[in-house]
């Protein structure tokens, strides 16, 4: 590598580092400002799925109204791939890896990228039920994607990719940390490697000190061997320093990976957002502007 590529990567690095190191502050505050039923759910948070009942006053003019809503998502997305597009386009992924993270539901033209902490369980059922199973197994994930693979021609890929529509769904990412941390990082799970993941983290890293006012309790490990939601955080943060890093481009966990690095929005425009924040309207309307049958969908699986 020569000097001027050294200097450029390590400016990045520096960029990197002086945004993180906000984030985490803004991290700190938010944690204490989220809404109970993320902090204090605890076991009870992952019970049975719950079937939502659809708005039977629903009509045309809300979804024409979702639309402007979606609209508007895909335009902030937009510009910001304008406005951040310099310093992310090495994160980009490469088509042939974004075709196969993607799900294609041929039979109602569209396409869905699965985030993890987004609704992705839940809607990953949905697609099972599609395919009419109503008992989804245990590995649904893995069954979705054989189910639902990219189109085996790229004359064909591409012709979905031109008139289906894209799906989308996100969350405001400090929650979907605080999330990603109660689900993995608080329970024991075999399955995942996730016990071996939950040592490293606590045994790696010092709790770093905190102003007074920041309470943490809620998201405090029973267990040492267990990470501080703080200590989780610094993990994150390491491997997106590193994952940012054109000449090491370190995996990161799916459940705390970006949303750009999952489903890169800044190379494949999503005409419909929807947010976990607003999950209940956004799902009708998807359902009803999809043309999917009302009634069998609407799995609403464990919330954390």
């Amino acid at each position: 590598m020569n000097i001027n590529s050294s200097i450029g990567a390590d400016q990045t690095k520096i960029t990197i580092r002086k945004t993180l190191r906000g984030k985490f502050s803004a991290m700190n505050k938010r944690v204490t400002q989220l809404d109970a039923r993320y902090r204090h759910a605890g076991a009870a948070a992952y019970g049975d799925d719950v079937h939502m009942k659809v708005n039977a006053n629903w009509n045309e003019t809300d979804t024409n109204n979702l639309r402007k809503v979606m609209r508007q998502r895909s335009d902030v997305v937009q510009a910001a791939c304008q406005r951040y597009r310099s310093l992310t386009n090495f994160t980009e992924l490469k088509p042939a890896k974004l075709h196969q993270t993607l799900r294609w539901v041929k039979d109602y033209k569209f396409i869905w990228c699965p985030i993890f902490k987004c609704a992705s369980t839940t809607w990953v059922k949905n697609l099972l039920l599609l395919a009419n199973f109503t008992e989804p197994p245990q590995r649904h994930h893995a069954l979705s994607k054989e189910l639902y693979p990219p189109p085996p021609h790229s004359a064909e890929r591409n012709q979905m990719l031109r008139h289906a529509k894209k799906l989308i769904i996100v969350r405001h990412p400090l929650d979907r940390l605080l999330s990603a941390y109660r689900d993995k990082m608080l329970r024991n799970i075999r399955a995942g490697n996730y016990e071996t993941i939950q040592l490293n983290i606590a045994r790696s890293y010092k709790e770093p000190q905190l102003p007074p006012h920041v309470d943490l309790a809620p998201v405090m490990p029973s267990s040492p061997n267990q990470p501080s939601f703080n200590k989780f955080l610094l993990r994150v943060r390491d491997d997106l320093i590193t994952y940012w890093d054109p000449n090491h481009h370190k995996h990161i966990n799916l459940h705390w990976r970006p949303f750009w690095a999952a489903c890169s929005p800044c190379n494949l425009k999503y005409d419909i957002i929807a947010k976990v924040e607003t999950l209940h309207t956004d799902q009708e309307f998807i359902v009803r502007d999809l043309h999917l049958p009302i009634g069998k969908l609407f799995a609403e699986s464990h919330s954390s």
